[in-house]
């Protein structure tokens, strides 16, 4: 099942734990409960860009002409509900990916 998703997602849900323990343990707030945001399936993965040979690659890429995007270890899927379809200001941090 972990061969499933990318590194970054797990290492990203992780990180979540460990920001929801620190507080309790360093006596600032009570034992974390679990909140569920009302999706079974889901899960957040983390853009990483990496440079060789001054040429720039990205994890995620998005592609607004096709209306796809494209992830790690989930090849292109397609995306819906994105309103700017000419183009996109700034950049992708994380993208979190639900089944509906």
């Amino acid at each position: 099942m972990l061969k499933e998703v990318d590194s970054v997602a797990l290492r990203s849900a992780v990180f979540d734990l460990e920001d929801a323990y620190k507080p309790f343990f360093d006596k600032r707030a009570e034992y974390p409960n679990y909140k569920c945001k009302g999706y079974k399936e889901s899960y957040r993965t983390s853009n990483m860009v990496s440079v060789y040979k001054d040429k720039e690659y990205n994890s995620i890429e998005l592609d607004l002409d096709e209306k796809t995007i494209k992830l790690p270890k989930l090849k292109k899927i397609n995306i819906r509900g994105y309103r700017n379809l000419k183009g996109i200001n700034g950049r992708i941090i994380n993208a979190t990916i639900k089944t509906c």
